[in-house]
């Protein structure tokens, strides 16, 4: 795989990864209004996978600590 093509896989994860997270920031802020610091800094440092995972439960969770809590 050349140089380009590592640096444009590379971009098109990161790009991912980004619009998940930016998708469970808006779901979790329609579910349970105004989100502390502590959960924007985690969404912000979880990878696509767990987004997703996240994703998932936040129609079922009554709170935000049953999305965000830990695996």
């Amino acid at each position: 795989m050349t140089a380009e093509r590592v640096a444009a896989t590379d971009r098109t994860a990161q790009a991912v990864t980004q619009e998940r997270r930016r998708a469970l920031l808006v779901c979790l802020t329609a579910k349970f209004g105004a989100l502390p610091v502590a959960a924007h800094e985690r969404v912000r440092s979880a990878d696509a996978a767990t987004c997703d995972a996240w994703l998932d439960l936040v129609t079922p969770a009554g709170s935000l600590a049953e999305v965000l809590s830990e695996a």
